[in-house]
């Protein structure tokens, strides 16, 4: 047994988090308010079961490792030193380094994935065929062949080249996988999203087919790209942003390259995710001012509404850049009028006249139950102003505008607290930085885990085939089905189908990162289903497995669609008509299978 193991073993993360936080008891396991974001109800969990904590607001989870690492701002190598002392563990210092080491050359090689990944995606762009369209789309946005390098912008193509190419220089398909799997796109704009320091670290690929969907289709999170962490531009901007002393945050990446290309060079959009106190933190090393220039729909107004909270209680000072109505976005100007685009950051309003012309827009006259209602929405905003000076013009331009006396609105001020003040800002910041919904696989597979006794709902309705391939949920079903049938346990009675000899013998096949992953799942599962009755847990089985069946449905349908196309590119008329009929066939199999 290694150090880190004899220190896990002697440690219980239930006593150590229980030093840093309140723990309160719930079912099996325990929970408290999250230490990592603000939020005004308990969404962090720690299960003594499992040895693990998650947070289902902002998503952070580990062991104890990773939540010293994280507490305290430290590297794994200084997380273990520290824990060692507090378990009574001699860790010599020749036997931390290696670990340490590989932890480092991990990060690198996905680097080097990602890197790789980047530069074939951009010489597509630049030099081939196939890319004809993705090059026609950025030449009718206005985008130049200079712009396109400086932001590394690529294609990929419908046929996928990327997995052979990275297989060929050394790297794995588990490796690939957990760089993100960048051979996943195809017929799609691929724009490199970079770390500070300007590595490749994720992708975003936009489709030109509206027939491909999603729209906009991201590298999920893996140990390079946290989406919270990183924002699109900021290795081009920042030494704009110090220079000009400002930052401009848009919504889309087409924005950034528009903006940039345009001479507006201090501009960011965050990546795949809403703006976080993460971000903003971030943009406040390098300078106090921000401006906003958000979509002009619904959800843009909603997201700048609350990214001018957070960024006044993080000590910016805030500004919205107010668009033509006729204007959907940033880029929309700058690909109609470039010259338009400075001027109005140049004339950008204050945030708080902006969100007071927002409450106030297209009323008059108010009844008291609608002045109460804009008081709430104000209030709130208006108390975090750092300034007591602009504090005060404010007071009296609420007062005015509901026609209500000076001290009943000081009075209605100094009722709200600074607790109520982070529990608003935190309902946005918890909805927005919540965990990815977990999938119908991951559901059943959960389910099945901590409820064996429900095999037989779906043993006979699905198998390890129908779910995604090469996936973990794939890899978790199948066992369930040996398991189920007595042919791969380590015992042939009953006894096997509890749920701690169920995760006992599954453990022994995966991975540490798997089994990690699947203690994760596990606890949501048990979170999620810890009041449910019987029926509904099954109900939950029978639903997630419907979905599924219709999920594989849809993959069958994507895929042919996929061989049809490149059919029909190569004028194959009889391979068309050939693939159509192998669809129809195998929509029917699967319909007439175990039903």
């Amino acid at each position: 047994m290694d150090e880190v193991e004899q220190i896990k073993n002697k440690i219980d993360i239930v006593e150590l988090i229980g030093q840093y936080l309140t723990l309160k008891k719930a079912g099996a396991n325990y929970k408290a308010l999250c230490p990592f974001h603000t939020e005004k109800s308990p969404s962090f969990m720690v299960s003594p079961d499992k040895q693990i904590y998650k947070c289902f607001g902002c998503n952070e989870g580990g062991d104890i490792f990773n939540f010293v690492m994280k507490m305290e701002n430290l590297e794994f190598v200084e997380a273990l030193e520290l824990l060692a002392d507090k378990a009574g563990v001699e860790l010599p210092r020749k036997k931390s380094r290696p670990q340490y080491q590989a932890e480092k050359d991990k990060k690198t090689q996905l680097y080097q994935i990602n890197n790789l990944s980047a530069k074939v995606f951009s010489k597509i762009l630049m030099e081939h065929k196939s890319a004809d369209i993705a090059r026609k789309y950025l030449k009718r946005r206005q985008i130049n062949n200079e712009t396109m390098k400086q932001f590394n912008l690529g294609y990929a193509p419908q046929k996928k080249v990327l997995r052979q190419f990275l297989a060929d220089r050394g790297f794995s398909e588990r490796e690939i996988q957990e760089a993100g799997s960048p051979d996943k796109f195809f017929k799609r704009i691929i724009f490199p999203i970079n770390d500070i320091q300007g590595n490749p670290v994720g992708f975003t690929g936009r489709t030109l087919d509206d027939k491909i969907q999603p729209k906009y289709l991201n590298t999920p999170e893996t140990t390079i790209f946290h989406k919270s962490h990183i924002l699109y531009g900021l290795d081009k901007a920042k030494t704009h942003i110090k220079q000009k002393n400002e930052s401009i945050i848009v919504e889309g990446q087409m924005d950034v390259i528009s903006s940039y290309q345009a001479g507006v060079k201090n501009v960011v959009a965050s990546s795949g995710t809403a703006l976080t106190a993460d971000h903003l933190k971030i943009l406040l090393r390098y300078g106090p001012n921000i401006s906003f220039s958000f979509d002009q729909d619904e959800a843009g107004t909603m997201a700048a509404k609350r990214a001018i909270e957070l960024a006044i209680s993080t000590g910016f000072n805030v500004k919205v850049v107010v668009l033509p109505a006729e204007f959907k976005d940033a880029g929309e100007i700058i690909e109609k009028d470039a010259k338009l685009w400075p001027k109005l950051i140049k004339e950008s309003v204050n945030a708080i006249d902006w969100y007071f012309d927002q409450a106030f827009a297209g009323r008059k006259k108010f009844s008291g139950k609608e002045k109460k209602e804009i008081a709430k929405k104000l209030l709130p905003l208006i108390k975090i102003i750092p300034d007591k000076v602009e504090q005060e013009h404010y007071i009296k331009a609420l007062s005015k505008k509901i026609n209500t006396p000076e001290k009943i609105i000081r009075e209605a001020l100094q009722r709200v607290t600074r607790r109520q003040i982070k529990e608003k800002i935190s309902d946005y910041d918890t909805k927005q930085k919540s965990n990815d919904p977990i999938t119908p696989e991951e559901n059943l597979v959960g389910l099945l885990l901590i409820y064996p006794e429900h095999l037989s709902l779906v043993m006979t309705k699905v198998d390890y085939l129908d779910f995604p391939v090469d996936s973990l949920t794939a890899k978790i079903y199948k066992f369930l089905e040996s398991c189920y049938t007595k042919s791969d346990c380590d015992t042939k009675d009953n006894k096997c189908l509890t749920s701690e000899k169920i995760f006992q013998y599954l453990s022994k096949k995966l991975s540490i990162d798997e089994v990690k992953k699947v203690k994760f799942l596990l606890l949501e599962i048990e979170t999620m289903s810890e009041k449910a009755t019987k029926e509904e847990i099954i109900s939950d089985i029978r639903q997630s497995l419907s979905r599924i069946k219709q999920t594989k449905k849809d993959r069958i349908k994507i895929d042919f669609a996929h061989k049809i196309s490149l059919a029909e590119e190569a004028g194959d008329r009889a391979q068309v008509k050939k693939l159509l009929e192998e669809l129809q066939y195998a929509i029917k199999q699967k319909e007439q299978k175990k039903n």
